[in-house]
């Protein structure tokens, strides 16, 4: 676990367009292969490939699936390690937002109820939004393959109030790298100036499916 807690601790805060983490090789290498294999086991995407031309979905993935009560061994460590109380605490108090929430109390920060595995098609596209406010701070696990599109990571887009006036497209001014093994870690802010706009897609002819492990702190409130 002192690893985990080392490449947190050790993270820094980019600033632009909005404070956010990236941390690339988040996980030990043979945690992230075994990792992968029980998600490639789990779920058949030939079946996903085969019904992708039957629409495309607007929500937040073509298939999105909860996994956060999976048993399958290193599925459930991922999120254990996102569990620990040490873990939790060395996040939360890398954001601002996140301790003025909280009231600089700990025992606010609630554990994580929801994980998905998230795979998009070619054509898929998700609307410019930021997070409730209910929510402490997104994780986002880049699952790509080596040679898909580094350009398929989360789209950012200005700090502004008015989220829906956006364009998908035109407005992002950055998009994380979308490789293997890389961890995004970013606050839900509404505040002016610092408001968290962000947006997800699959536009690449070169990646067959966008992959991600979705997850995150809620706020707890009386």
């Amino acid at each position: 676990m002192e690893y985990y807690l080392n490449k947190i601790e050790n993270s820094d805060i980019i600033t632009e367009p909005w404070d956010h983490i990236i941390i690339k090789d988040f996980l030990l290498d043979d945690f992230y292969s075994n990792l992968i294999n029980e998600l490639n086991s789990t779920f058949c995407l030939d079946t996903l490939e085969k019904n992708m031309d039957k629409g495309i979905r607007t929500g937040p993935a073509t298939l999105r699936t909860p996994v956060i009560e999976s048993k399958k061994q290193y599925i459930k460590n991922y999120f254990d390690i996102l569990q620990q109380p040490d873990i939790k605490t060395s996040i939360i108090s890398k954001f601002d937002i996140c301790i003025r929430k909280i009231q600089n109390n700990y025992n606010k920060v609630g554990n994580i109820q929801e994980g998905y595995y998230d795979i998009s098609t070619i054509g898929h596209k998700y609307r410019v939004h930021r997070d409730s406010k209910y929510k402490l701070v997104t994780l986002v696990l880049h699952l790509a393959e080596e040679g898909d599109d580094i350009t398929l990571g989360t789209r950012m887009y200005p700090p502004i109030k008015d989220a829906e006036s956006l364009d998908w497209e035109k407005d992002c001014i950055k998009i994380t790298p979308y490789i293997p093994n890389c961890l995004i870690i970013f606050p839900s802010n509404k505040h002016t100036n610092k408001c968290t706009n962000h947006s997800m897609g699959h536009t690449s002819e070169k990646t067959k499916f966008r992959k991600n492990l979705i997850t995150f702190y809620p706020l707890l409130v009386n």
